[in-house]
């Protein structure tokens, strides 16, 4: 007679070893995607000058603007799940910088600011020059966002960049069970 306690726990083992692993097959590829969309939209501070929202040898345009190429960092779930996301945070300044991330509340288009749990990992980022690391964030979606509304937030890292990170959060709704 096999011993259960023993099966159950090497069962649990394993399944936890798999977990993990799928946890760092996609927090490899989400910095993978985040490296990607760094090369093609790198994160520029604003500018009191307007003229440098352009490239060289164009003119000026009032449809472009300098948060025009700052990708939005679109988060989902079903209410009382968390919704994940992560981004990239570079040093592009001469001196070693530590400074908190920092979330704003998220904004309904009605203007109604709604504060959900979210968590920051890390809380603080220490850069050297030239230095980059993911920062990551989750947000427990709760039954009092509507779903299919965009609610809008803001990740900043004071003292690091002016730069601020737009932030999307949708409850999306469960899926309807098929008809057979």
């Amino acid at each position: 007679m096999p011993d259960f306690r023993d099966l159950f726990g090497r069962v649990s083992q394993t399944h936890l070893r798999f977990v993990e692993g799928v946890a760092q097959l996609a927090v490899n590829h989400a910095r993978s995607v985040v490296d990607i969309w760094t090369d093609l939209f790198p994160l520029q501070p604003k500018s009191a000058d307007s003229a440098a929202a352009h490239t060289p040898g164009e003119a000026p345009s009032a449809s472009r603007s300098p948060a025009a190429a700052i990708p939005v960092l679109v988060l989902e779930a079903e209410a009382g799940e968390l919704a994940y996301g992560v981004f990239l945070v570079n040093n592009q300044l001469t001196g070693r910088v530590s400074a908190p991330v920092e979330a704003s509340a998220f904004v309904d288009p009605m203007g109604h600011e709604f504060r959900p749990p979210v968590t920051i990992e890390p809380q603080m980022v220490t850069l050297d020059p030239g230095e980059q690391c993911p920062v990551r964030i989750s947000v427990l979606v709760s039954e009092d966002l509507v779903a299919g509304v965009s609610y809008r937030a803001e990740i900043s890292i004071p003292g690091l960049s002016e730069s601020r990170v737009p932030v999307v959060l949708r409850r999306r709704t469960a899926a309807s069970p098929a008809l057979d």
